[in-house]
């Protein structure tokens, strides 16, 4: 049975990005392990965690499966050469910023079992850098399998536009949006 529904019409720039899907929008046919897709994406997870809690490694108690080697690229803020560098410097931010937080929103990973690489995708909103803001961003998470285990060797990132927040705020000030008055001929 078919029906001819409209689809809604998106609301947010999160909603185009991350629409509502049904069972019938997403096909199950992966050619990979699902659990071990899952995994790869907890432990993505894991990162985000870490920097909510401002947490602090000792060199010999990060989590294993970090890559020696890993790196971090971010637009608007230096890169980091460790895991170590990529944690003080959120570790920074949250100073500055004691209200910043980051949000998971949708999680998806793109995996080749046979070659050993995979990338997890997610879209996060970033809270309260500066204050009373936020911005949804994307962050890609680099997987790749050596000698038999799975690390996670470079997190990537793109920051999008500030956003406003529920209570009709950005950065402190009220929303006014002035009428358009000019108009483009072509």
């Amino acid at each position: 049975m078919t029906t001819n529904m409209e689809p809604s019409t998106p609301q947010t720039s999160l909603d185009i990005l991350a629409p509502p899907t049904t069972g019938d929008d997403v096909a199950q046919a992966s050619s990979y392990d699902s659990t071990l897709a899952q995994e790869l994406m907890d432990l993505s997870h894991i990162c985000i965690q870490d920097i909510n809690h401002r947490t602090v490694y000792a060199e010999a108690d990060v989590p294993p499966f970090i890559a020696p080697d890993f790196k971090a690229v971010n637009s608007g803020h230096p890169d980091s050469t460790s895991y170590h560098e990529y944690l003080d410097l959120h570790r920074e931010f949250a100073e500055i910023h004691p209200e910043y937080q980051v949000r998971v929103i949708n999680t998806s990973i793109d995996m080749d079992e046979r070659s050993g690489h995979a990338s997890v995708f997610m879209l996060i909103e970033i809270l309260g850098r500066p204050a009373d803001t936020r911005r949804g961003a994307v962050v890609l998470w680099k997987w790749r399998k050596r000698f038999g285990r799975w690390l996670l060797f470079k997190q990537a990132g793109i920051r999008g536009m500030c956003g406003v927040l529920e209570d009709g705020y950005i950065q402190g000030k009220p929303v006014t949006r002035e009428p358009d008055t000019e108009q483009v001929h072509m």
